[in-house]
């Protein structure tokens, strides 16, 4: 009795001691308290340089962006070897840093650190993302910087230079969004920065660079105050020889449209698609959230339009079905130095279906004919009707999106394999129909043709 009264009182013990230690978690942050495996190999003796100089710290990682890691690998002094910057937050002052690592005589040290946003007494809740541009045209790369505030609304952005063993702010920038954009006439890198105020229904746009210690912008303009959100920057070819940043922007939680900016034979930058009679961008406007994309791989950016199939124009939007026009802008009205007549021009007419992760070309037979499509959504099928005397005629295609597991079965009821997305084991099924009007038939080898898998 004596033993087994000793083994319950030893019992208690451990349950009260693990009770109190975990007591002392209390007002820990995830962060703190789930921390990642140590690094190993190289990696290991860059984090060992950076316990060296910083105590009680977490490791922070950009949200956005091309660069997602706490440690980023970069030429930032232009000596054409490695560095390593870092960015944490001090768990005991909650300031962030920004901290370069470098290796001198085979051994990774840190040789500086500074605290964001200390010069302007700003306290820094989040780093957005981080980018890498030549804004000075030195040959160096700047470290472009993106931040969110506690203190001020909007977001902040701090372009540092690493000189003379030391971050040199350059300059400090407010944006609503930004991107390393190549638009400008001598080919370099510049920063696209857009400004959003919803309250004062006020959108613009401009471009900068350094010079000196000094941003500089070599062009701005207006957009569309009405918008809500940007939601994509696109930088790419607007025809041949001619570059242009695509930004696509929603109004509200439905429609979108899609601004154009680019640098005219006089220098400036320009929007042609605004309406300044009205302040407003409409010729891009459509009913649901589809980006810009080069769609048929001629490296032009194309910007999509939507038309409503048979039998939809008078459902609400949230219900309809559409062709999805793709449209280069200026394509033919632009002379080598300018754009001279602001339309689009169709190259490509889809259907697409996001969330089965793929797009159907619309054969050259059906374009001018009536054809329309049912969506059965719980079953990820999509037929494709002739539309005759106001309803659904003849059956031209089926397609139906699969998992791997069921795949054997449906491929007895749809007998051509369309496609297979490696990633996630999706597998693409289609059948034949039999229309009444032969004009609207189509081979095995056109669906073939006409079937894509978004990537």
């Amino acid at each position: 009795m004596k033993l087994k009264n000793r083994m319950i009182a030893l019992i208690l013990s451990l349950v009260m001691t693990l009770l109190m230690s975990s007591c002392t978690m209390v007002g820990k942050s995830p962060d703190q308290l789930i921390r990642p495996p140590r690094p190993t190999g190289e990696y290991a003796g860059i984090q060992r340089a950076l316990e060296e100089v910083a105590e009680d710290f977490t490791l922070k990682y950009p949200e956005t962006g091309d660069y997602r890691s706490a440690f980023i690998e970069r030429d930032l002094d232009g000596d054409g070897k490695k560095e390593f910057i870092a960015f944490y937050v001090s768990d005991t002052t909650n300031e962030y840093h920004i901290n370069m690592i470098k290796k001198e005589e085979d051994n990774w040290k840190s040789v500086g650190d500074l605290i964001v946003g200390a010069d302007e007494d700003i306290a820094i809740s989040r780093i957005e993302r981080v980018d890498f541009c030549d804004l000075d045209r030195d040959g160096v790369d700047e470290i472009i910087t993106g931040w969110s505030s506690v203190s001020r609304s909007g977001k902040q952005m701090y372009i540092y230079k690493f000189e003379d063993a030391r971050f040199v702010l350059k300059r400090p920038e407010t944006y609503t969004e930004y991107a390393v954009v190549s638009i400008s006439p001598d080919g370099g890198e510049d920063l696209l920065l857009l400004h959003l105020n919803e309250a004062a229904k006020s959108s613009s746009a401009s471009i900068i660079r350094l010079d000196g210690d000094k941003t500089v912008s070599i062009g701005n303009a207006v957009l569309d105050g009405n918008v809500t959100e940007y939601v994509k920057i696109t930088a790419g070819n607007v025809a041949p020889g001619l570059r242009g940043v695509f930004i696509d922007s929603m109004k509200g939680s439905s429609v979108m449209i899609t601004e154009l900016l680019y640098f005219g034979s006089e220098g400036g930058l320009t929007n042609p698609f605004y309406d300044m009679s009205n302040s407003e961008t409409w010729l891009t406007m459509r009913e649901a959230a589809y980006a810009c994309r080069d769609i048929n791989g001629d490296g032009i950016i194309e910007i999509p339009t939507l038309e409503p199939l048979r039998g939809y124009a008078d459902l609400p939007p949230g219900e309809r079905q559409y062709y999805t026009h793709w449209n280069q802008f200026g394509a033919q009205a632009y002379d080598g130095k300018d754009i001279l007549t602001v339309k689009l021009d169709v190259v490509l007419s889809t259907y697409m279906n996001y969330t089965d992760g793929y797009y159907f070309v619309i054969p050259e037979q059906w374009l001018h004919n009536n054809i329309t499509v049912e969506a059965d959504v719980a079953n990820r099928m999509r037929v494709f009707y002739e539309w005759r005397d106001g309803k659904f005629a003849d059956e031209l295609v089926s397609i139906q999106a699969v998992v791997k597991s069921a795949a054997q079965e449906q491929s007895n009821a749809l007998n051509i394999k369309l496609g297979e997305q490696l990633s996630n084991g999706q597998i693409y099924y289609a059948a034949l129909g039999n229309p009444s009007n032969r004009e609207l038939q189509i081979t095995s080898a056109q669906l073939l043709e006409s079937f894509h898998m978004l990537l």
